[in-house]
Formats: structure tokens, C-alpha cells, sequence
């Protein structure tokens, strides 16, 4: 395979390298070796993937060895070399497609890293129950079957997770492997995320806080990859972003209204714990009133059709939702701003119990 030293660090391409490659790939080891951010462009069909690929992970390569031959050199320790770390590989797209494809050229290198795939439950989850759902309702049966020791392929994950292997495998053939030896590869992924060399995962994924925290990830000393960073702007659009319609509220409140009865009725009233049931349903009953308010609220807003889609929409800060809240209305009570993380509890609780409830009416 075809080697090339870029700027002192050696970088194996599976083909003969291009002028533009070459050069695209010294823009790479450059900005890594001064810890720069780097906006790289290249004309369609260039081999821009297999470049960051071949350059980041040769430059990585060269660290180890540099950090290595630190740990027994004097003169390394002087220089301050002793204090360098090897950093891990973020790569990501805009959809586990495109990662897919990165993959897939991935594994035409000679570069064979420990590397890890991430994705969601909805991705990767073999359970027959829980995987006909998704969003929150998924993660609280996953996490409810787990608790209950219900779930064959979270049990094989903690006898034998270790004997499957997620490296260079793509979702699809991550799923297969674990399949075929009963290990969950949700969890799978999640504990070989934590010493992975390079990390393959959706813009989303490093975007957005609540999702880095919940998959454990630290971005500390690592390096940041995003591919086809033309649509990164939308993807940070998309994350801050959300769309609520009346029918997801008049949903919302069928739905704790169903938690209502079903405690009513003594049904998964184990999900309370230490809440006494009347407490319960008195606070169920405010946050209905609470959304009511905030139905008529959206019911008055003025709409005004926008010329580049043609909907009819209304068009306002983020700060706008919760003056939405704040109004009370005719059917129901305003929403402070510290009332809020109590409603959210309240109606994580209320999905709990529908969970609980739903699954004791199957088995039933």
C-alpha cells in the first residue's frame, strides 16, 4: 500500500495519491499537529472521506509513537513531550447512511482501529417488546425490562458481551453479530464507546449536551471530524428546534388522562414509589390544566403565511414558547418558569405508569 510522508508523518493511502489528495491530507496533519481548527474543501469525487481518514488516523499513529518513546526518553520529559496524549477520533456525518459509507472505506485502509458505531435504541435494539416503540416510551421499557431482568440479550450482554466484537462494522452488521450471539448491541456499543481509537456517530450526537451526556462521551482531547460540513448549519438548526401542533397537546393530555385512571385503578401504582396515589393524581390534574392553558394560548396566536414555504405559520424568538406558557387560559392555569423541571418529572412519571400499565394488560 502506498505510503507518504506528509510533513514528517508517514500516512498510507490505498492508492496512488493525487496532487489534490496529497495536499488535502497535509491540510489535515497540519492543523492536527498545531491543534488548529481546520475548513477543508475538494471538488465532488476527490476522495475527501478516504483523505480524513488516512490523515487523521496516520497523524494518530505517529502520536502513539511519539507519546511512547516520551515515556523513556529524558529528553522528551524535558521538552515537555512526557505531558502529550494520543486523542481519540470523532467522526461524524449528517446519517448512519453516510456513516455507513464511511465504513466502507474505512475498511480499504490499511488503518484498522478499535472503533465503534454509535447509535440509538431505535437503531439497535433486538428486544421483540420494546422494539415496536420509540422516543421516551422506548427508553422506559428498555429500561424496565433491564430492571426486571426480562430482556435475554441485555443478560447475554453481561455474560458474554465481551466475546462480540463492534469494530469496523457498520449498525446493520453490529445488530447481526450480537443477534446471532444474544448480547444486546445498544449496551454493547455503549461500554466499547468508552475506549474506542475513533467514534463514528451523527452530527446530533456531538451537538446536542443532553445526548453526549446521556452516551457518557467527553470531547476533551479528541479530535472533532465533521464530513459534508455543509450540513451541519441545518443539523444545529434541527437541534435547537422543536414543532408542537394542538394535536400533540390534545395527545398529551389523553394520554395522562389514561395515567389517571390507570392508578385510579390501582394499576402500576408501584411506579410511585414514595408519592401517595392522591397526591399523584391532584398533580396529574394540574398539568392537564396547565396544558389546556397553553392550548388556547396557541389557539390565539396570530398566523401569517410565509412566502418561501406557503404555510401558514407564526415566527418568533425560542424565548416566544414560554410567554405561551405564562398565559393562563379560559380551561386552564398558567405555567411558571419554576414550575416547569416539576411538570416534566410529573410527565415522565405519568409515561412510566402508561408503560407499566399497558405491559400488565398484555400479560394479563
Amino acid at each position: 500500500m502506498p505510503s507518504y510522508n506528509i510533513d514528517g508523518v508517514l500516512v498510507e493511502f490505498p492508492y496512488e495519491a493525487y496532487d489534490c489528495q496529497l495536499e488535502y491530507m497535509r491540510a489535515v496533519v497540519r492543523s492536527l499537529e498545531n491543534g488548529e481548527n481546520a475548513l477543508l474543501e475538494s471538488p465532488t469525487g476527490t476522495g475527501k472521506t478516504l483523505c480524513l481518514l488516512c490523515a487523521s488516523l496516520g497523524w494518530r499513529r505517529h502520536r502513539q509513537q511519539v507519546v511512547e518513546a516520551a515515556k523513556t526518553s529524558w529528553e522528551a520529559q524535558a521538552e515537555g513531550k512526557g505531558a502529550l496524549q494520543v486523542p481519540r477520533i470523532f467522526y461524524s456525518s449528517r446519517t448512519h447512511t453516510q456513516l455507513k459509507q464511511v465504513m466502507k472505506e474505512l475498511k480499504a485502509t490499511s488503518y484498522k482501529p478499535f472503533s465503534v458505531m454509535l447509535g440509538s435504541r431505535q437503531h439497535f435494539c433486538l428486544h421483540s417488546s420494546v422494539q415496536r416503540h420509540s422516543g421516551a416510551r422506548q427508553n422506559a421499557m428498555c429500561r424496565r425490562v433491564v430492571d426486571e431482568h426480562r430482556c435475554p440479550f441485555y443478560t447475554g450482554f453481561r455474560k458474554c458481551g465481551s466475546k462480540v466484537s463492534t469494530a469496523l462494522r457498520d449498525i446493520e452488521e453490529i445488530v447481526e453479530s450480537c443477534r446471532e450471539a444474544t448480547v444486546c448491541p445498544y449496551f454493547k456499543v455503549r461500554e466499547d464507546a468508552k475506549e474506542a481509537d475513533l467514534l463514528m456517530l451523527p452530527y446530533d450526537y456531538l451537538i446536542s449536551p443532553q445526548t453526549r451526556e446521556s452516551l457518557q462521551v467527553s470531547l476533551k482531547h479528541s479530535i472533532l471530524i465533521f464530513d459534508e460540513g455543509h450540513n451541519i448549519e441545518r443539523s444545529c438548526e434541527e437541534n435547537a428546534s422543536f414543532e408542537i401542533t394542538q394535536a400533540d397537546i390534545a395527545g398529551a393530555i389523553g394520554e395522562l388522562e389514561d395515567a389517571f385512571d390507570l392508578v385510579e385503578q390501582g394499576e402500576a401504582i408501584e411506579v410511585l414509589k414514595d408519592t401517595k396515589c392522591d397526591v399523584f393524581l391532584k398533580h396529574l390534574n394540574l398539568v392537564k390544566k396547565h396544558l389546556f392553558a397553553l392550548e388556547d394560548a396557541i389557539s390565539a396566536e396570530t398566523l401569517v403565511q410565509d412566502a418561501a414555504t406557503g404555510r401558514n405559520l407564526r415566527k418568533a424568538n425560542g424565548s416566544h414558547i414560554l410567554s405561551l406558557l405564562a398565559q393562563p387560559g379560559a380551561r386552564g392555569i398558567a405555567t411558571e418558569k419554576e414550575d416547569l423541571k416539576h411538570i416534566t418529572q410529573l410527565i415522565r412519571r405519568a409515561a412510566e405508569v402508561l408503560t407499566r400499565g399497558q405491559e400488565t394488560l398484555t400479560s394479563g
